[in-house]
C-alpha cells in the first residue's frame, strides 16, 4: 500500500480501530462458522520536505542564428534526505526565445502542469523527486524577433513547497545558466567581401576559364585584418561593418615581375588597393588583376598551384616591401596640400631644374622681352 502524495497528514499516529489515524488495516477470515480477525497499525508521519536539489542545464549549441532551433536539457538531482513534493522548475528564457509547443519531455517524474508557455518564464510542476533520484527535463525553443537585443542567457532554478497543499514556493536549488551567442545570419547588417587574384591574359578585366588564379597572396584591410587567397586565387571574409573599407595587396606575396592593373574606379589609380563601399548585408565583389601575363609570372603561379591547398602566404625573392601609401610618391617628403603655405619650394620644373627660392619671375620675363628686341 502506498500513501498518496497530498493525503491528509493531520492524524499521523495509528490508533487501532480508529479510522483516520495513521494506516489501520483490519482483516477478517470466516470459514466453517469460525471467524479469525487480525489487524495492522502503521503510523504515517509527515514526510521530510527539506531537500537539497541540484540543477544542471545544458544546450545543444553555443552559437545560433535567427530562426534556429535550440534543444535544452535540465537535470535535477535530489541530494537531500527529504522528498521534494510538487517542485516547480522555473526556466527564464532569453528575449526572443519561444518554447516549441509539445516539445517538453520529462523522465524520472511526472509533469503535472506547464505554465507560461511559450515564454519568457516557463513553470513546470513535477509530482515528486525522491531522495537520491534524478529527473531530466528536455524541451526545444525557437530563436525569433528580439533575440539580438537580449543576452542569450537561459536561467533555470527549482522552487519547492513547504507542504503539498501550499501555494507559495521558495528557491530550493542552485541557478544554472546556458548562454547562446546570437548571430543575425541573413538578417545581419554586416557584409561580406569575396573576390579573386588572377592573371588576365586577354586584358578584358574578367576571369576567364583558362586564366589562372594566384594562390598565397596576402591582402590587408585597414584595421590590420589580413586574408590569403586559396589554391584558386579566391578569398572571402564576412563581418564587415556597413561603411567604406580599404583592401590592399601585399606586393611581397605576388609572383616576381608581377604588374597589377586597375579594374575599376575603386582602385583610385592604385592597382594594389581597392575601396570597398560596404552596404548592409551586402556581398561585395573585389578582384585584383595581374596584367603582365609574362612567362615568368605564369611559371611561378603554376608552381604555387602544384603545392596544393594554401596553408600560408607565398613569397618570392626580390619583391619590394609592403607600403600603405595609395600611390608612389614623387618625393620623400609628404605631398604638398592646398592648405599649405604658398611660400614653399617647387619640387621640379618641367625643364628639370628646381629654381631657387629667390628667383624673380618678373625679371625672367623682362630678360625674355629684351632678347626679343
Amino acid at each position: 500500500m502506498r500513501v498518496v502524495v497530498g493525503s491528509s497528514q493531520d492524524n499521523d499516529t495509528c490508533v487501532a480501530a480508529t479510522p483516520g489515524n495513521g494506516l489501520f488495516n483490519l482483516a477478517t477470515l470466516t470459514t466453517a462458522g469460525r471467524e479469525e480477525i487480525d489487524d495492522a497499525c502503521v503510523d504515517t508521519p509527515k514526510p521530510e520536505t527539506t531537500t537539497v536539489l541540484v540543477v544542471e542545464k545544458r544546450g545543444s549549441v553555443r552559437e545560433a542564428e535567427m530562426g534556429d532551433l535550440v534543444n535544452y536539457t535540465i537535470r535535477i538531482r535530489n541530494n537531500g534526505t527529504g522528498i521534494a513534493l510538487l517542485p516547480v522548475l522555473v526556466d527564464r528564457l532569453p528575449a526572443g526565445f519561444r518554447l516549441v509547443e509539445g516539445s517538453a519531455r520529462v523522465s524520472g517524474a511526472t509533469l503535472v502542469a506547464l505554465d507560461g508557455s511559450p515564454g519568457p518564464v516557463l513553470r513546470l510542476t513535477l509530482d515528486r523527486i525522491d531522495p537520491g533520484a534524478e529527473v531530466q527535463v528536455a524541451y526545444r525553443v525557437r530563436i525569433g524577433v528580439g533575440a539580438l537585443e537580449g543576452d542569450g542567457i537561459n536561467r533555470a532554478q527549482v522552487e519547492c513547497r513547504e507542504a503539498p497543499d501550499a501555494v507559495a514556493t521558495r528557491p530550493c536549488s542552485n541557478e544554472d545558466r546556458w548562454e547562446v551567442d546570437i548571430n543575425a545570419g541573413v538578417f545581419s547588417e554586416e557584409g561580406c567581401v569575396a573576390g579573386q587574384v588572377f592573371v588576365d591574359c586577354n586584358y578584358n578585366s574578367i576571369k576567364d576559364r583558362e586564366e589562372l588564379g594566384i594562390p598565397g597572396v596576402r591582402m590587408y584591410l585597414q584595421d590590420g585584418t589580413f586574408l590569403i587567397s586559396d589554391s584558386e586565387g579566391k578569398y572571402s571574409y564576412c563581418g564587415l561593418r556597413p561603411t567604406t573599407h580599404v583592401l590592399k595587396v601585399d606586393a611581397t606575396t605576388l609572383p616576381t615581375r608581377s604588374r597589377m592593373v586597375t579594374s575599376s574606379s575603386r582602385n583610385v589609380g592604385d592597382a594594389n588597393s581597392l575601396f570597398i563601399d560596404m552596404k548592409k548585408g551586402e556581398l561585395h565583389r573585389a578582384d585584383f588583376i595581374e596584367g603582365s601575363c609574362n612567362n615568368e609570372v605564369i611559371e611561378q603561379v603554376k608552381a604555387r598551384k602544384a603545392q596544393g591547398e594554401v596553408s600560408s602566404v607565398q613569397t618570392e625573392a626580390g619583391q619590394p616591401p609592403l607600403r600603405f601609401e595609395s600611390k608612389p610618391l614623387p618625393q620623400s617628403s609628404p605631398p604638398q596640400q592646398g592648405t599649405d603655405s604658398a611660400n614653399q619650394r617647387i619640387e621640379r620644373t618641367r625643364h628639370g631644374r628646381a629654381p631657387a627660392a629667390n628667383d624673380d619671375a618678373p625679371k625672367a620675363m623682362q630678360e625674355t622681352g629684351t632678347d626679343g628686341d
